[in-house]
């Protein structure tokens, strides 16, 4: 992970300085544990593969792209101002990620009530 977002800073930094500022800036997306991390994980490297390698009119719009990008991964966690702000940029929305649901059965209510 750790090389996959270092050689995108690299290429990113060689094209501008300030691609490589922003793709330097989202590292700050992985934090905490558990499924807090997966997710910052997920959406770097969305990030990485749609925004970074994408063609863009110049560099300072790839920049800004990706900045646009990290903030709103960082507002919100339910993730719909990113999907919206890599549409907005030409890039595909994250995946829909499938959540299993768990049945309970409800406790049974004592007889003292």
């Amino acid at each position: 992970m750790i090389e996959r977002w270092l050689s995108g800073l690299e290429q990113g930094a060689s094209a501008q300085w300030q691609v490589g500022y922003e793709i330097a800036r989202c590292g700050s997306l992985i934090k905490g544990y558990g499924t807090t991390n997966e997710r910052g994980k997920e959406n770097l490297l969305h990030v990485l593969d749609h925004l970074c390698n994408a063609a863009f009119d110049s560099e300072h719009a790839r920049a800004e792209a990706i900045g646009a990008a990290h903030a709103a991964a960082l507002a919100d966690d339910s993730g719909k101002t990113l999907d919206q702000t890599l549409i907005s940029h030409g890039a595909p929305a994250r995946p829909v990620k499938a959540t299993p649901i768990v049945w309970m059965r409800k406790p049974r209510q004592s007889a003292s009530r």
